[in-house]
């Protein structure tokens, strides 16, 4: 699978992507979506209606309260995933986001950051959906235009925090 884009929700891992690494045009088509269940360790194809063609180069996987969503940069569309109809459905647009935004999910909400519009056009602009909602909203920008980057949520225990500052004795700087 050529520009795979993975996500997991409980115990299903989905993996889309091409089955073409390089076409005549620049982005290969989304042509690509299978299921891997961690509990019976077996792989499956799913053949699921994605409704229009996504560039799979342009497309950001997103698992939010146990639904793959989809966005799509090239169109700002948001789809759901059913996996019982094998049915994506649309949740609505973005305003705009960077070709090679980062995109991430945390809770209940999707984040889009950054992206480039234009080779000398960088974006900070950060753009939330909240599923429960249907609904997006701009929120503050990075501190620093970001593209091509990839995103992923990192969770510690929170008693064990490894940024943590420890408590200096003020003994050791005498």
């Amino acid at each position: 699978i050529y520009y795979p884009e993975a996500s997991a929700c409980h115990s299903v891992i989905y993996v889309l992507g091409s089955e073409i690494e390089i076409t005549d045009a620049f982005n290969p088509s989304l042509d690509c979506f299978f299921k891997y269940n961690a509990i019976t360790d077996q792989w499956s194809e799913l053949v699921a209606e994605f409704g229009q063609f996504f560039h799979a180069t342009l497309i950001k996987a997103i698992p939010v309260n146990c639904t793959l969503y989809i966005c799509d940069l090239s169109t700002y569309k948001v789809y759901s995933f059913c996996p019982e109809t094998c049915v994506w459905k649309g949740e609505g647009s973005f305003e705009c986001a960077g070709f090679n935004a980062g995109a991430v999910g945390i809770e209940d909400k999707i984040y889009i950051l950054g992206g480039d519009y234009a080779p000398d056009e960088i974006t900070d602009e950060v753009q939330v959906y909240h599923s429960s909602r249907s609904e997006w909203e701009e929120v503050a920008p990075m501190p620093k235009a970001l593209t091509e980057f990839h995103c992923q949520v990192i969770q510690f225990n929170k008693f064990r925090d490894p940024w943590l500052q420890k408590q200096c004795d003020t003994n050791d700087y005498t």
